[in-house]
């Protein structure tokens, strides 16, 4: 009998994919945009490529994507952390901060967003019995 991977290791290899899909269209601007910061783009493009490697070699089982994967979903939970803070900490019009009430829901956002995501797969891929079927 074929032994089956774990549903677990399926869903963090698309959501590799997803992310790097997400980078990939973060990357490539709309047309009509007058300014292109190309020093951006190349990061987003470099981080779409690697979360796309991770995804792809990670349903195949790959330890080394295992491994990328985990310092990726890390970072993430880093950057979300930084941009949440940062469009805070900026002037924000007093009338959008009413409207969404950023005070009371940034630390939520960054929980849903960065950290939840960052925790569980972290908490799923170094379990003892994932971390076998990479081997």
């Amino acid at each position: 009998m074929e032994n089956k991977r774990l549903i677990g290791i399926k869903v963090c290899g698309i959501t590799a994919l997803l992310f790097s899909l997400f980078f990939l269209f973060v990357c490539f601007p709309l047309a009509g945009f007058p300014k292109i910061d190309w020093e951006v783009t190349g990061i987003n493009l470099i981080i779409a490529m690697s979360f796309g490697i991770s995804g792809i070699f990670l349903i195949r089982l790959k330890n080394w994507a295992r491994i990328l994967f985990l310092l990726q979903m890390a970072c993430w939970a880093i950057l979300v952390f930084m941009a949440v803070r940062s469009f805070h900490t900026r002037g924000v019009s007093s009338k959008i901060k009413e409207t969404i009430e950023i005070n009371s829901k940034i630390w939520l956002w960054w929980f849903a967003l960065g950290f939840l995501p960052a925790f569980l797969s972290g908490y799923f891929l170094t379990r003892p019995k994932v971390r076998e079927e990479f081997k």
